[in-house]
């Protein structure tokens, strides 16, 4: 991991996008929902390093911005979303 090279690691962090989310200018997500994401599929956790990499990630493709949900401020990124049926296997698999 800490070889990862920024190429590689764009490369890994395009590929969880491509895996596990919908890329629309109409939606939104939490980039906490996104971290935990991200360490499922990653199904370890990730470095400091990596996990700094993904969040220079998010904040250059995605549009940061603070967002009320459940009457909570959230940071949230504008243009990402979970890929509904994904998440869907996520939770059964947590719950088997």
């Amino acid at each position: 991991d800490a070889a990862a090279t920024n190429a590689e690691l764009t490369a890994m962090f395009n590929e969880f996008v491509s895996a596990e989310c919908i890329v629309r200018s109409d939606v939104y997500e939490s980039s906490v929902q996104l971290e935990g994401r991200f360490r499922l599929w990653r199904q370890t956790k990730p470095k400091k390093e990596i996990f700094h990499a993904f969040k220079d990630y998010m904040d250059t493709r995605f549009k940061p911005k603070r967002m009320t949900i459940n009457k909570q401020n959230a940071h949230c990124y504008i243009g990402i979303k979970f890929n509904s049926n994904k998440n869907a296997n996520h939770i059964k698999d947590a719950e088997t």
